[in-house]
């Protein structure tokens, strides 16, 4: 089973002359994710985007194949403070009830005349525009996109939405549009079902935009993150 690894980063925006020619903070905590690793030939690793405190810093999260390095991940705009990395588990086991955090870009796709290429929608962006007084609400539609994508590999027993925003990403002024898409912050618990497959799963994100902080998800035992961070532990399994 190939290695894994977990790390934890602070970054501090330094240069808001980058900022003020376009460049958006997103995009800068993508680059210096980026450039944890250096060349590849593909993108080894899914990130968060964790935090925010009152000093300008970030605390990222990141789950990698490869070894990040510190010392190539300095950029325009922004200084890695610190980084700390640990292995990632390498087995989980059947039966194991964890607690979820995901940030997700669920997409869906529509069809277009023919010669042009399909569009991209949001998935309860899809719902709601097809039926206004739908009964479906966004922690149902997103969390059976989660089921549909971890069907076989984990049961999702609960999930609910914190946090549904538009983000843009942008790497300069000159760039005529940002990169524009939805995200949905999704928390919940699940509990494993073939670990090898829901191990390999993780490491290669579930849904898009996974080279601009989406799709990594984090795990925690029951009850031991989710409440602090949200107030509220998680929630009776639907029936």
């Amino acid at each position: 089973m190939s290695e894994l690894f977990f790390s934890r980063l602070e970054v501090f925006f330094a240069d808001v002359s980058t900022q003020e020619r376009g460049a958006t903070r997103g995009y800068l905590v993508h680059q210096a994710v980026a450039n944890l690793f250096g060349q590849y030939d593909s993108r080894p690793y899914l990130y968060r985007s964790d935090a925010s405190s009152l000093d300008g810093s970030e605390t990222i999260l990141v789950l990698s194949s490869l070894l990040p390095c510190k010392e190539v991940a300095h950029g325009k705009g922004l200084v890695v403070s610190s980084l700390e990395t640990t292995i990632y588990p390498d087995s989980f086991s059947e039966g194991t009830r964890l607690d979820f955090e995901i940030l997700l870009n669920a997409t869906k796709d529509i069809a277009q005349t023919r010669g042009k290429r399909s569009s991209r929608i949001d998935i309860w962006e899809s719902v709601w525009r097809s039926d206004k007084s739908t009964p479906l609400d966004p922690h149902s539609v997103y969390g059976d996109y989660l089921r549909r994508r971890l069907e076989g590999l984990a049961r999702i027993e609960v999930a609910r939405v914190t946090e549904r925003k538009e983000v843009k990403v942008r790497r300069s002024i000159r760039e005529k549009a940002p990169i524009v898409f939805v995200a949905a912050n999704v928390i919940g618990t699940l509990t494993i079902v073939d670990p090898d497959r829901f191990r390999a799963r993780l490491a290669r994100g579930i849904g898009r935009s996974l080279s601009l902080g989406c799709g990594l998800m984090c795990l925690s035992r029951p009850g031991a993150v989710l409440p602090r961070r949200y107030g509220t532990a998680l929630l009776t399994p639907r029936t």
